[in-house]
């Protein structure tokens, strides 16, 4: 076996072994989006060989972060994948041991993301991550929250495609207010990520409410299990959550499907969880462990999970 960093090309071979080992199609257009196109910096992938076959990959994906007032560089763990015929014989924590070397030397203050149930444990024992915590998942049934009396006229007005340096002081004026840790968001950073993501079709919207500011980020997904349409909110802000229901009740009245839950992302310990327990928000499933692998002692409040402001648009998943 021979470890090496990627090359142009190998993305081919990259292509193959995520469907041979997770059995779904990739796009090669999703895999430039995420490892070429990246505002915060391009790719960071370590492959494993058996002679002219790619039998493994670890590969992140550089993220500013907003730590204590201070962007720093970080990285978002999410391309770690093995061949069947080559589990259990270190391929995983091969690379990631020397991925990991690569980015303290390139003075990236850590890694960090979100382990499924499969890999939980190996980046904890393995690799020396520590759990940060669980990310709740918060829903509301559609039916629950929703009132014809909520209808705005004209509301198809506050869509919107791209991102513009408006948007972006909005949402950061959100993030500094709370303080803590969050994904640095610039206009670049958001156009990259919710208007020119290949294959996925975000709604967008921004305006004005009773003279209340809101922007809300979401997306429709079907779950094959219950048969329904669902809403996950991937990022939402307003000035005041007295029209929470109002912007929820629009979005989902504007589309060709009928929505059967809304769902998003607040930690506990996050001043708006209580802010959706009030307009009929409960935990539900899946939840997320949230972990991290410090490069330096420099930024220790990364480690404390109260200050994280996460969302589902800061996973790869959504």
């Amino acid at each position: 076996m021979e470890m090496r960093d990627y090359q142009d090309g190998d993305e081919i071979f990259i292509k193959d072994l995520f469907e041979l080992v997770f059995k779904q199609k990739y796009s090669l257009d999703l895999w430039h989006w995420r490892f070429i196109q990246n505002p915060a910096g391009q790719k960071k992938i370590k492959l494993m060989w058996d002679n002219d076959m790619l039998i493994g990959q670890y590969a992140v994906s550089p993220v500013s972060l907003v730590v204590d007032g201070i962007e720093v560089k970080s990285a978002l763990s999410l391309g770690t994948m093995t061949h069947p015929n080559f589990e259990g014989k270190g391929v995983f924590k091969s690379l990631a041991k020397a991925l990991y070397s690569d980015l303290d030397s390139e003075q990236y203050s850590s890694v960090w993301g979100f382990p499924n149930n499969n890999s939980h444990g190996g980046f904890v024992h393995s690799l020396s991550w520590e759990n940060l915590g669980v990310q709740h998942s918060l829903e509301a049934k559609f039916q629950t929250i929703s009132s014809k009396q909520q209808s705005v006229d004209g509301f198809e007005q506050f869509k919107f495609n791209d991102f513009t340096l408006e948007h972006e002081n909005f949402i950061a004026g959100f993030n500094e207010r709370n303080n803590g840790i969050w994904v640095s968001k610039s206009s670049n950073y958001l156009n990259w990520r919710f208007s020119n993501k290949p294959e996925v079709n975000y709604l967008k919207y921004f305006g004005t409410i009773s003279d209340v500011r809101f922007l809300i980020i979401a997306k429709v997904y079907f779950d094959s299990k219950s048969g329904a349409y669902n809403l996950n909110i991937l990022e939402f802000f307003a000035d005041d959550f007295s029209i929470l229901k109002s912007v929820l009740f629009n979005v989902c009245s504007g589309l060709k499907v009928e929505i059967s839950s809304i769902n998003i992302w607040k930690s506990l310990f996050s001043k708006d969880h209580l802010k959706f327990e009030r307009n009929g928000f409960i935990l539900s499933t899946p939840q997320a462990y949230v972990g991290l692998l410090p490069f330096s002692i420099s930024h220790s409040s990364l480690l404390d999970f109260r200050l994280w402001n996460l969302n589902m648009g800061d996973s790869d998943v959504f």
